[in-house]
């Protein structure tokens, strides 16, 4: 893995580009994990491949 190559989105947020971190609204962050399902795009720029993870929380919100 190139640190200087990665490339983090939430959803179509941006916080890294290039290895470095990017400015974003913390808003429009918020608001998308206050969705039911997130999308996290991580690009290595190493080639293409491709996975899908899905994951879940097993607490229940009304004792939180």
């Amino acid at each position: 893995m190139r640190p200087e190559l990665l490339e983090l989105r939430i959803g179509p947020v941006s916080v890294l580009i290039e290895g470095t971190p990017r400015p974003y609204d913390d808003q429009a962050l918020l608001q998308l994990f206050s969705n039911t399902e997130i999308e996290c795009i991580i690009d290595l720029h190493q080639g293409p491949a491709m996975t899908t993870m899905w994951t879940c929380t097993w607490h229940n919100d009304q004792n939180h």
